[in-house]
């Protein structure tokens, strides 16, 4: 009885069957030759470990198949339907990936027949000439280190000829174009590792991203201007940006990255949600894939230590599921006018102990920089105000500190600038409310529930604090240098929203 639970059920009577022994002799040889034909592969060889486990296991499911089938009719069919396996692969492999896989299936076969010492020594024979062929560059173009492939992404109805010529004359010796592929890209521009940018003037009118890495994303300079459907810029990664004119006048979020680092630079955006967003995970904003609102990413962070930044967001205006830094800089923040939003949020700690910082937004989520804050910042809320209404900030002795009118209605004010001291009195006047701030500690006034949020609101447009006499807050009391400046006439900001 035991014996019978080999055989096959269609099996006749005198038909020979494998035995239990060996069949794991032939199966374990496949499974060592496989192993040797992974390490052979993975020699000098970029790939994935789902592919080097695949490729030692199928000398062991060739070998089995023919084993199954040896000496039936249906042999050859069986055979033929098993090299069909070359297309396990979702996508085209290269040919040292298709070579590796017939090697793997003709170990496979041959163990199968029952040739395990041929198996051996095929697996052996060919592994060696394949490392000899790759040790001595077998193939390989002559200066071949000289020639590379360069892929060019062009309008499909971009008349191309011609169009390089002058870059290519400049920085190639020799070139030649072997294929052209049109493809329909609704990205600026984008990268699959990193895109960095140290130049040049962009004009960017984009379904989706203006600017896209799947890795991280530098700006070192140059003129942008972006309208898109989706995010201006987008990293998984890292996005930096420490020099360069940008201008997004449409987005769904403004700046996307893991984390996002502003040391310098002139920015201004608009986002229909969020208008600095820290958080990690591919790209999917604008089409609804959106993460846990409510969770912190390890790794996410905004830091903004220079240059300014005028933002006009419907949803949170700088919003990390992480950490906030401020260290310097000018930011402007206009912020949603719907209470599910917030001029800041946050998800670890929010630290200003530079810049200028001058908010708005509503009141039911707002969120004021922790206590670990080492600069004067001070969160008021307000009796909602209209659009257009007038905000000033004036000290104890009725000295104007600054000024700019907020182009969206709101119901709180966010203002941090290095006059503001602690144990000093101050006098906040927005529209038709008159608040009196006393700072008993740095940090006036705690906010809300805070945490990642999403939603979408009102729009509007942006504007710049002022002293009277011009200059921007941070101009007295010997602030340094570069926390100074002269800000943006408030109706500046929306213009360019419109």
């Amino acid at each position: 009885m035991p014996e019978n639970l080999f055989r096959g059920l269609f099996d006749a009577s005198n038909a020979q069957v494998v035995s239990v022994t060996d069949f794991l002799l032939c199966v374990g040889s496949a499974l060592v030759i496989g192993l040797l034909l992974a390490l052979m592969y993975m020699h000098r060889t970029r790939y994935t470990k789902s592919f080097v486990a695949t490729l030692a296991l199928l000398p062991a499911v060739v070998c089995v198949v023919i084993m199954m089938v040896n000496g039936n009719v249906g042999t050859g069919v069986a055979v033929a339907g098993t090299f069909s396996l070359v297309r396990f692969r979702s996508v085209p492999g290269t040919a040292k990936e298709i070579g590796a896989i017939f090697l793997a299936m003709g170990a496979g076969l041959v163990c199968g027949m029952g040739y395990l010492a041929y198996g051996f020594l095929f697996a052996l024979v060919l592994s060696g000439a394949s490392l000899l062929y790759s040790h001595f560059d077998f193939g390989a173009r002559k200066r071949g280190n000289l020639y590379k492939t360069l892929h060019i992404t062009i309008p499909e109805d971009l008349d191309y000829t011609g169009v390089f010529d002058g870059i290519l004359e400049k920085y190639a010796s020799s070139w030649e174009v072997v294929q052209v592929k049109t493809t329909v890209s609704t990205k600026g521009l984008k990268a699959t590792a990193s895109l960095v940018l140290n130049g040049g003037t962009f004009n960017l009118d984009c379904a989706d991203d203006g600017l896209h890495s799947n890795g991280d994303l530098t700006v070192n300079g140059g003129s942008y201007q972006i309208a898109t459907g989706d995010d201006g810029m987008h990293a998984d990664g890292a996005l930096t940006i420490s020099e360069g004119d940008v201008e997004i006048t449409q987005s769904y979020e403004g700046i996307e990255g893991l984390s996002i680092d502003i040391t310098g630079g002139d920015i201004s955006l608009v986002a229909s949600d969020d208008g600095l967003n820290a958080a990690g995970g591919a790209d999917g904003s604008g089409t609804g894939n959106r993460m846990d609102q409510f969770k912190s990413t390890e790794g996410a962070y905004i830091s903004i230590s220079g240059g300014t930044l005028r933002v006009d967001a419907s949803g949170d205006g700088i919003d990390s599921n992480g950490d906030l830094y401020v260290t310097g800089g000018e930011i402007y923040v206009s912020g949603p006018t719907n209470g599910g939003n917030s001029t800041l949020d946050y998800t670890g700690e929010g630290v200003i102990s530079g810049g200028v910082f001058c908010g708005t937004g509503s009141l039911g989520m707002a969120q004021n920089f922790g206590t670990s804050s080492t600069q004067g910042v001070m969160m008021v809320s307000v009796d909602t105000q209209a659009a257009g209404t007038t905000i000033r900030l004036l000290d104890g002795d009725g000295q104007e500190l600054g000024s700019w009118q907020a182009d969206k209605e709101y119901s709180s004010v966010i203002v941090s600038c290095p006059e503001i001291t602690q144990g000093a009195t101050y006098t906040l006047e927005a529209g038709d409310t008159t608040t009196e701030v006393v700072m008993d500690s740095l940090v006036y006034g705690a906010g809300g529930m805070g945490g990642p949020r999403g939603g979408a609101g009102a729009g509007g447009g942006r504007g710049g604090m002022r002293n009277p006499d011009g200059q921007g807050l941070g101009a007295a009391q010997g602030v340094p240098e570069a926390q100074k400046g002269a800000f943006a006439n408030p109706t500046a900001g929306s213009e360019a929203g419109n």
